[in-house]
């Protein structure tokens, strides 16, 4: 539940002080938040079709997102008042 949304804070680089440099512009809020909804989309389709040796579970993908989404919310909202 936690890893995509601590995936997001490491991408984004909101563990440490802001700096303007090519990760950063390529990896913006939005940008962020569909790369890491995909994967985990991806993650449980795998599981579903029985891909690897794991267990699907449809509920993982709420529990992914109700911590990514707020993240990026929290994050799209501190990053409009810096402007």
């Amino acid at each position: 539940m936690t890893g995509p949304a601590w995936s997001y804070i490491l991408f984004r680089g909101l563990f440490t002080e802001y700096a303007e440099n090519a990760w950063t512009r390529f990896f913006k809020p939005k940008t962020t938040v569909i790369i890491f909804a995909a994967v985990c989309i991806l993650i449980e389709t795998l599981q579903y079709f029985k891909v690897y040796d794991s267990t699907f579970d449809l509920w993982d993908l709420l529990a992914y997102a109700s911590l990514l989404f707020p993240v990026y919310v929290i994050d799209s909202l501190l990053l409009s008042q810096n402007r």
